[in-house]
């Protein structure tokens, strides 16, 4: 008669389809592993984060610019790159734009600090200017200074017909009058210069040769468009 341990090993061995025989200890051992790789791959789809990044430190100096504006104007130029009444007519201009208004629970930073990272991106360039340089000004997340920036030009833009179009009457004489002071008579009906392309000389000119000489190391010359009013 079989003993209770050999009757308990044989009810632990499961035979299989295909005829192996595994445990009830390596089934479970099998189902866990799977229910544990479904966990981890559903957490990274998620997440999208095997291991969580320590937070980046940011302390704002948005705070600053109050009381720059009232006490040291220059420094306030020098961040945003305008004058604190230039920046409070921008203000004006772009505050009641849909952009700035949802319906989310989530509130928007306020249109004059999003004004102020816009201002801060925009007036440096190279690393100054990167999303990560500003966040770290600002005190915000780069995802903000990235929304902040689109949602002020979509604000600017809206007034592009407003701000860019040719001059009127009294206008175009104000501009002739400029033109002809700091020209001559002949340049007066040109009021309208556009600087174009740069074409470079083959070799220092023997005339002003070093008239030539540009910010880029070469000798050139630059093509200019004029318009004139009478033709």
């Amino acid at each position: 008669m079989p003993s209770t341990s050999d009757r308990t090993s044989a009810a632990s061995i499961i035979s299989t389809d295909s005829g192996v025989s595994i445990t009830k200890f390596e089934v479970e051992y099998y189902q866990n592993w799977r229910r544990r790789y479904h966990e981890l791959v559903t957490h990274i789809t998620t997440v999208h984060v095997l291991q969580e990044a320590p937070s980046v430190p940011k302390s704002s100096q948005l705070h600053l610019l109050d009381h720059w504006r009232l006490h040291s104007p220059k420094r306030f130029r020098w961040k945003l790159r305008v004058k604190p009444e230039t920046f409070d007519s921008l203000v004006a201009l772009i505050i009641d734009n849909p952009v700035f208004y949802n319906d989310s629970n989530c509130s928007q930073f306020p249109v004059h600090l999003q004004l102020c990272v816009f201002l801060f991106r925009v007036g440096h360039y190279g690393n100054a200017a990167s999303p990560e340089d500003t966040a770290q000004w600002a005190g915000v997340s780069v995802g903000g200074v990235e929304k902040c920036t689109d949602r002020v030009i979509v604000a600017l833009l809206s007034h592009h017909n407003e701000a860019i179009h040719f001059p009127e009457a009294d206008e175009k004489e104000d501009a002739k009058d400029f033109v002809e002071k700091q020209m001559c008579s002949e340049w007066r009906n040109s009021f309208l210069l556009a600087d174009g392309t740069k074409f470079a000389f083959f070799q220092r000119p023997g005339l002003h040769g070093d008239a030539w000489f540009d910010k880029d190391g070469e000798y050139s010359i630059d093509c200019q468009v004029s318009h004139d009013d009478n033709r």
